[in-house]
């Protein structure tokens, strides 16, 4: 799973610009920053997923991993994860609860 790239018409990349604008003008920025909040959301947890995910994991379209549940390494991720649960093998299945959170 990786990050994805963000495109400069995207609401982050426009938010962004728009609020440096506003204060190098001195001026009340035209966004409220939502739009660019929810994209920054999402590649923290993108960024998250990486760092606590298996790595070369595999994780069909479509498929949930609910919060603190742990991919192992080279999984095949087929069916959704739930919460707290740790996960590995091909197809992955739960191994254990995730205790330690």
């Amino acid at each position: 799973m990786y990050s994805p790239k963000v495109a400069q018409t995207e609401a982050l990349a426009l938010a962004s610009r728009e609020f440096v604008d506003s204060i190098l003008e001195d001026r009340l920025p035209l966004t409220n920053g939502y739009d660019g909040l929810k994209i920054v959301k999402i590649l923290e947890a993108a960024e998250k997923s990486i760092k606590e995910r298996g790595s070369s994991a595999t994780i069909l379209c479509g498929i949930t991993i609910e919060e603190n549940a742990v991919v192992g390494a080279g999984s095949v991720v087929t069916k959704n994860v739930k919460a707290n649960s740790v996960v590995a093998g091909n197809p992955a299945k739960e191994i254990k609860k995730n205790s330690s959170l």
